[in-house]
């Protein structure tokens, strides 16, 4: 299912935006656990996960537990220790938002929300797709006669 979802987004945001496309089959998936503790010594929290992507990338929650959400900070290369930004946070409310991923954009994934606290296991469930292909080539339209519009 999800290799038609993000080739269908991809096609657009290539035709669109001229990123490169999505070559189907090509999704991987990412668990990330309910976390142990909440925070570590310093008084902050501790990523679910980090993941620094080796290519454009789409990525959306196939799964979250109930009550999880997942919030989202994104370091730009060379940023990694700098102050990271919140775009968004995957829930409940909205998701099926695909998200585009820039090239080597850092993201961590904290699980946050309001569910029991003493769960354990898998929170959520993260797949991706890399967009490997080259991107689309627009192509004039041709008139039947041959000859282009104008």
């Amino acid at each position: 299912m999800w290799n038609h979802v993000f080739y269908d987004v991809c096609n657009w945001m290539s035709w669109t935006y001229g990123t490169r496309i999505f070559k189907p089959p090509n999704t991987e998936v990412f668990a990330l656990e309910f976390p142990t503790s909440h925070e570590n010594g310093d008084g902050r929290k501790d990523p679910a996960a980090t993941k620094v992507w080796d290519a454009e990338t789409l990525l959306i929650p196939a799964y979250m537990a109930r009550g999880v959400s997942l919030r989202v900070e994104t370091l730009n290369p060379g940023q990694e220790d700098g102050e990271a930004f919140h775009p968004a946070d995957f829930n409940h409310r909205d998701r099926y938002s695909v998200w585009y991923v820039k090239k080597e954009l850092q993201i961590r994934f904290y699980v946050e929300g309001d569910w029991d606290r003493s769960a354990d296991g898998v929170a959520a469930v993260m797949v991706y797709g890399n967009m490997l292909g080259e991107p689309l080539e627009i192509v004039d339209e041709e008139s039947e006669d041959g000859k282009h519009k104008e």
